[in-house]
């Protein structure tokens, strides 16, 4: 039938025959065990098509795909390694099917990948998943050039991608990942693959790369999500790690002759230790955190819900990770993270941290007063939900380590102004709304040169209702003012830089730059404003300053009456 079928296709071209002839395979595959030689015809029936996939229509390359996914499923084991070099080499119609506008289509190759990482036979999980390194390597260096090679295997020599194909095809080969990585306790997954798939999501893959996050933010996304969703499926390593349960000779499995065909003891990579498993998400989590004012705030949100997982996952073992550096330093970098522009973040940091407070006891953090210091700053934040986040919070936490907090934190902000009321250097970061940066930019009001930057109208607006209560219209007036005396021309440092950012979530800095501005004015025009001539404009402020002493001295003497 299948000569027959070659012979025919020598002359004359016809679809039909091959979706028949794929769909008597199908019909045929379950009783291959017992009829010697139909594996070697069905192996012929792919070799036919390889060539002429790429010209079929849709309805034959349905049947092609689902084809090789059930010859996979179903005799996979009894394959040989040459068949997999086949389907998934450089001559392979799979390759550019992956990049079909069809949904379908590329849904029906992930099912042919999902098929060959299902194979119970160690060499040819093996084989499958070196064709995969390999074109991961390929296309991640397109993306991160400066990355360090990770395949060692020569498979796809000569094969490139341009950047949206690489991009595409990182995306698609996570998904086909998946398969493997969402598999929970599988031996292979955690012995038969090399490098394991930790290691190549969270070091050779670089989720923590500045230009990952930068350019290429999706395909940040899918590695550190399918990193989360493989780490979870294992508790995170936790109850394998030496940072738990100290340095260990490492587990060598016994023989798996009984449960996987093809395989031997030493076709495991000795390399795949589960030990260092917990240690490396910790870094990545933390690299990840630090690069925060590149990385994306659905990034960034995924990392801070990956941690608070991973603490209320691993409560009875605690103690000893708060001896442990690197995961103290996840914590604090957590908390820094709460400084971000970005409510999204700002909001997500509070839940973490609430989250982690739920199992840790606040009394056993050694810097629980830089977790008071971020409550306490967003005590004035613009947001209500953000203000009540931090709020409960700091409800959490002891009142003797917030009271301790606060008088550290006044007398600290005392006397680093004092230290510092003549350095004019900029020391603030764009977007952070940490306190350090706060209190630049606000050495950096005082002691600028007078820029004139207020509109008169904005100054009029503000002069009357500094002087008069003159309530101005509009619920965000404040707001407003603000950004209609924003000048972009101006901005010559990082301080008028970060600005905007700051004064739009922290009322208390958009207070202190309303009550300013009026005096900068007053000083670059010489006190000619709209209030009139130099006389006119002082005597206006004048005449306000004696009506509230006036007020001032009345309710003073009303309420001595009352004493006596």
């Amino acid at each position: 039938m299948v000569t027959g079928a070659g012979n025919i296709l020598k002359h004359h071209w016809e679809e039909a025959l091959l979706d028949a002839l794929n769909q008597v395979c199908l019909v045929l595959i379950p009783y291959s065990p017992n009829m010697s030689g139909l594996q070697e015809h069905f192996c012929d029936v792919v070799d036919l098509q390889q060539k002429l996939v790429e010209h079929l229509g849709f309805a034959t390359v349905m049947s092609y795909l689902t084809l090789l996914t059930r010859m996979l499923k179903q005799i996979g084991s009894s394959l040989s390694v040459e068949f997999i070099q086949k389907i998934f080499g450089t001559s392979s119609p799979l390759r550019s099917l992956r990049l079909s506008p069809h949904r379908q289509v590329w849904q029906a190759t992930l099912g042919v990948y999902h098929a060959a990482l299902s194979l119970k036979n160690v060499p040819l999980l093996q084989e499958a998943y070196n064709y995969i390194l390999a074109d991961l390597q390929i296309a991640h260096r397109v993306l991160v050039p400066e990355a360090a090679s990770f395949a060692a295997t020569t498979v796809l020599e000569g094969v490139s991608y341009n950047e949206r194909e690489a991009t595409v095809l990182m995306m698609y080969l996570m998904t086909v990942l998946a398969e493997v990585a969402n598999t929970r306790n599988s031996i292979i997954t955690m012995w038969a693959l090399n490098p394991p798939i930790v290691d190549l999501l969270a070091t050779h893959l670089t989720p923590s790369s500045s230009h990952l996050a930068l350019h290429y933010p999706e395909v940040q996304h899918a590695i550190l999500f399918l990193l989360y969703s493989h780490c979870s499926k294992h508790s995170h390593y936790i109850s394998s790690s030496t940072l738990i349960v100290g340095a260990t000779s490492p587990f060598v499995p016994p023989s798996v002759s009984t449960t996987f065909s093809g395989g031997s003891p030493g076709s495991f990579s000795s390399g795949s230790s589960t030990s260092e498993n917990l240690t490396t998400i910790l870094t990545t989590l933390t690299a990840v955190l630090r690069q925060r004012q590149v990385t994306g705030a659905n990034i960034i949100q995924l990392c801070l819900e990956w941690a608070a997982d991973l603490v209320s996952s691993s409560e009875t073992s605690l103690p000893q990770l708060l001896k442990i550096k690197v995961f103290t330093q996840m914590i604090d970098t957590i908390v820094q993270t709460g400084y971000h522009h970005l409510n999204s973040v700002t909001s997500a940091v509070a839940a973490s941290l609430t989250s982690v407070f739920a199992v840790l006891p606040p009394t056993q953090m050694d810097n629980l007063e830089e977790v008071v210091r971020l409550c306490l700053h967003h005590m004035s934040h613009n947001e209500p939900k953000i203000r009540s986040a931090y709020l409960d919070l700091l409800a959490r936490l002891p009142l003797s380590s917030v009271s301790h907090a606060m008088c550290c934190f006044n007398t600290n902000e005392e006397n680093e102004f004092s230290a510092n009321k003549t350095d004019s250097s900029s020391n603030v970061e764009i977007g952070s709304l940490d306190s350090s940066s706060v209190k630049s930019l606000e050495r950096h009001f005082v002691l600028r040169s007078t820029a004139g930057q207020l509109p008169s109208n904005a100054f009029h607006t503000l002069m009357a209702f500094i002087l008069h209560v003159s309530q101005p219209k509009g619920e965000y007036w404040q707001e407003d003012l603000f950004a209609v005396s924003q000048r972009v021309e101006r901005m010559a440092k990082a301080e008028d830089l970060s600005l905007p950012v700051l004064a739009s979530h922290l009322r208390t800095l958009l207070w202190k730059w309303l009550a300013w501005e009026p005096a900068q004015h007053c000083i670059a025009s010489k006190l000619r404003t709209t209030l009139g001539k130099p006389q006119d404009t002082f005597t206006s402020i004048e005449g306000a300053i004696k009506v509230e002493q006036r007020k001032s001295e009345s309710v003073a003497r009303q309420q001595t009456k009352v004493k006596e």
